[in-house]
């Protein structure tokens, strides 16, 4: 799926109730976590339009990011 990258944030919150802090991952802007080469197999930003849209990989998480979603615990893909 594509998502616009201002609306990542809220949609973070809303499903996983966590807030992404882009700076506490060590990043200034979230669309340059987005783009962070260890999250290459997760998601893309590409510019559309008037705007930058993140695209969703199609691949999907490993087993392990499943499992502890499906926990509600929070995962870092720096693990």
């Amino acid at each position: 799926g594509v998502i616009t990258v201002s609306n990542i944030k809220r949609l973070f919150r809303s499903r996983f109730g966590l807030d992404l802090s882009e700076t506490a991952l060590g990043h200034s802007r979230l669309s340059e976590l987005l783009q962070d080469p260890r999250l290459h197999d997760v998601c893309s930003v590409q510019v559309r339009g008037s705007g930058q849209h993140v695209v969703m990989a199609v691949t999907r998480m490993p087993p392990t990011c499943r499992r502890s979603y499906a926990y509600g615990s929070p995962v870092s893909a720096w693990e």
